[in-house]
């Protein structure tokens, strides 16, 4: 049943991202939904969208770990305290790009925030703080980027 499932998730993901591939503009699809699908994060904040849902254990980044991580960076947001990828990283037990003592990794990180950017949550200044020059690794500054159909990968 998991080879199923598994199969069905990678179909269901080419579709997806196969219509952001063709014509990004004219998707089904919003930019959030199909980068989720893109970099394997559970697409939690796209509740009107129910494809991802019978597939949860197939993406990278959990529900739980979206979850999480938006309602740290919205408690930031509405106190008005910007937090550095920085101050992230550490809030988060990451340190550097190839060290964690939990879940969490530099890279999930970035997708993870990426996700919740082109989602629209948050303004261009908290987004502005945490991608800081000097403040943040060099791939972190992709967070802030829109999705371009290049960007698009069926890797």
């Amino acid at each position: 049943m998991e080879a199923t499932n598994e199969s069905l998730f990678q179909l269901m993901r080419f579709n997806i991202l196969n219509s952001g591939r063709s014509d990004l503009d004219n998707s089904p699809f919003t930019s959030a939904y199909i980068y989720a699908w893109e970099s394997g994060v559970f697409p939690a904040f796209n509740e009107a969208a129910d494809w991802h849902k019978p597939f949860s254990e197939q993406f990278d980044v959990t529900e739980e770990e979206v979850l999480a991580l938006g309602k740290l960076l919205d408690e930031k947001w509405l106190a008005k305290t910007p937090i550095t990828f920085y101050e992230l990283e550490a809030h988060c037990g990451v340190r550097g790009s190839t060290y964690s003592s939990v879940s969490w990794n530099r890279a999930k990180l970035v997708v993870t925030c990426r996700y919740m950017y082109l989602n629209r949550m948050f303004d261009d200044s908290f987004w502005s703080a945490l991608v800081k020059n000097g403040e943040c690794p060099s791939e972190a500054h992709s967070i802030c980027m829109p999705l371009k159909q290049s960007d698009i990968y069926f890797m």
